[in-house]
């Protein structure tokens, strides 16, 4: 799901839009467009996918909608690396210094020199005519170059501040997925960097447009054992939901270590987080899955990932599910200062893995207490309590919400659980139909 600030002609925030639905009467929103020329004076060109609803197989510059909370210098940054350059492949000092002196490191798509002309566009999809100050400049030109100042210097460099917010919130870069082959009649196989992965797929009756889960099972587990284990399948597909379960790997390091997933634990392993975005989007073209509606389900080890993808990949996946999860001390000390996702926490109260301000073991773990963690993702993505509910055996459901914010975080605190995953015999509540109910909400 893409969201945009809506702004008025003085250009103040006065909501948020859903790309794709009709634009308010008398609303505009940012659009950033970046012009890449050569030492040649050759300028960039990219051409639109086939794919595309609109101007399919065209030419364009790179560009796009400035989406909610982003700066203008932040947009063009993101952009130019999602559509053209990999920024992973550069140090933070290194495009500090493309920006200042316009100067490219060499090996990166052949660009020595990099030219960025940021124009940001108000769209309007109403035309009402222009209101002019007294000094005869339009609202829209006068409020354009102000955006274009707003991380530019006197001197025509661009504050150092406003490089670190945009290179540190830039998205996951990946590849596309090699060698996907068929296995048997659901099940199939595919390679990410020379890394062999399996998963299982279930489609409900119309794919067009529809939500999908891919879900992500514990450490020493496999995409079977987890679908065995929870079969949310078989719920999720009547709902309109298709459901992938997707096997992790070993640790390249480590010959002796099971299937699981780098989750952030580890100082280097597996690029999970590349590769499931990059089977996101696999998916989203093989069966036209919606774009806007992926999820992550994970448990225990998988869960861990799922706090690391809502932190990394929030530009592919929009909500989350960790039950019995927890976020590892690394991707804690990078978090986002902002985010726009909605996320579902599950935690046992005798979970003996997960910290707990509640119980004490955060006092002697690295990795935060997960009350300090869901405080974060409320904090971070603008919300406040909404409502509290006793569930099933004495389980409490907390749920946080705002007004004119899509985005939603749950949190439920498992009476007696312990870290597993809940059993409605013992808990009296269905995790899976909760799943998709705050997946539903979306």
């Amino acid at each position: 799901m893409e969201i945009w600030d809506l702004y008025n002609l003085d250009r103040e925030v006065v909501g948020e839009h859903i790309r794709g639905n009709a634009m308010p009467v008398d609303a505009y929103h940012l659009v950033v467009h970046i012009w890449i020329r050569n030492t040649d004076g050759q300028y960039l060109f990219t051409q639109r996918s086939s794919n595309k609803k609109t101007c399919p197989l065209k030419w364009e510059c790179v560009g796009g909608s400035v989406l909610k909370g982003e700066s203008s210098l932040h947009a063009a940054l993101r952009e130019v690396y999602e559509e053209v350059v990999d920024f992973k492949w550069m140090t933070k000092e290194e495009i500090k210094k493309l920006f200042r002196e316009g100067k490219m490191v060499t090996g990166i798509k052949d660009l020595s020199y990099f030219i960025f002309l940021i124009c940001l566009v108000f769209m309007l999809i109403l035309t009402t005519g222009c209101t002019n100050d007294s000094d005869g400049e339009s609202k829209q030109e006068s409020n354009m170059k102000e955006v274009l100042e707003e991380d530019v210097t006197e001197d025509n460099t661009i504050e150092d501040d406003s490089i670190d917010n945009a290179v540190d919130n830039n998205k996951i870069a990946y590849e596309e997925l090699s060698d996907v082959s068929q296995i048997s009649d659901n099940m199939y196989t595919c390679t990410y960097e020379n890394v062999k992965h399996d998963f299982i797929i279930y489609l409900p009756e119309n794919t067009d447009d529809a939500p999908f889960v891919i879900m992500l099972h514990g450490y020493g587990e496999s995409a079977e054992g987890f679908c065995n284990k929870v079969h949310l399948e078989e719920v999720a597909c009547a709902r309109g939901f298709a459901v992938i379960y997707v096997d992790g790997a070993s640790d390249p390091n480590d010959t002796t270590s099971a299937k699981g997933w780098n989750s952030g634990i580890g100082s280097d392993g597996n690029n999970d987080v590349a590769f499931l975005a990059s089977l996101a989007k696999y998916l989203e073209k093989e069966y036209s899955f919606s774009e806007d509606k992926a999820y992550v389900v994970g448990y225990s080890n998988g869960a861990f990932m799922t706090h690391r993808l809502a932190m990394e990949a929030s530009d592919v996946f929009t909500a989350f599910v960790s039950v019995a999860g927890k976020m590892p001390e690394s991707i804690w000390n990078s978090k986002n200062d902002n985010n726009s996702i909605s996320f579902f926490q599950v935690t046992g109260e005798k979970d003996d893995v997960v910290p707990k301000n509640s119980d004490g073991s955060s006092e002697y773990a690295k990795d935060p207490a997960i009350e300090d963690v869901m405080d974060y993702w409320v904090n971070s993505n603008g919300l406040e309590y909404s409502e509290e509910n006793e569930i099933g055996k004495g389980s409490v459901l907390t749920k946080y919400s705002a007004d004119g914010n899509l985005n939603r975080v749950w949190n439920l605190q498992v009476k007696d659980g312990r870290h597993s995953w809940p059993d409605e015999s013992i808990c009296g509540f269905d995790m899976n139909s909760l799943i998709l109910d705050f997946l539903g909400s979306e």
